[in-house]
């Protein structure tokens, strides 16, 4: 959360990181509060998340330049003519809580952009356009298999939390 703040533009004191992550990962544990304050604890777990952040950076080779999905998937829809507001609504909120998930480090933004598109079609029960010989799909450069793991992994984030696809 320290590095994702820091590359969206949006940073947060580390002070802040740390105790707040802190009391989430122990909120079972009514000491945790009183416990972070302690000068030795909160030391060691600023420690823990800066050795976090320097291993994320070292793993990306320092690129944080992460493109977003909305963009592709906002050019897709417009082109087709099938129930565009419902569909767009419902993708959109795939992708935003996709963003919970390392799909954006994972795939290309276009590839997200058509497995949301996907869900949202299924979840909607609507038929998406076939052109002839092209099908819909091809219109974001996929393979049916990255199509397939990209939806895959957009509907575990939902078995995990054991909710629901987003509403439209």
């Amino acid at each position: 959360m320290f590095l994702a703040g820091k590359v969206e533009e949006t940073p947060r004191p580390l002070k802040d990181v740390v105790l707040i992550s802190y009391e989430i990962i122990h909120k079972k544990d009514p000491a945790a509060v009183a416990r972070i304050k302690q000068k030795e604890v909160y030391e060691q777990q600023k420690e823990l998340l800066l050795i976090g952040e320097r291993l994320v950076l070292v793993t990306l080779g320092f690129d944080m330049n992460v493109h977003h999905p909305y963009k592709p998937l906002v050019e897709a829809i417009k082109k087709f003519k099938v129930a565009q507001n419902a569909l767009a609504q419902v993708a959109w909120n795939f992708v935003n809580d996709g963003l919970r998930t390392s799909l954006c480090l994972q795939f290309k933004p276009h590839h997200i952009a058509a497995g949301a598109i996907f869900l949202a079609a299924k979840f909607l029960k609507v038929k998406l356009p076939a052109d002839g010989e092209k099908v819909w799909w091809q219109e974001f450069d996929v393979t049916p298999r990255q199509l397939e793991e990209v939806s895959n992994q957009m509907l575990e984030l939902y078995e995990q939390n054991r909710v629901g696809p987003p509403p439209s």
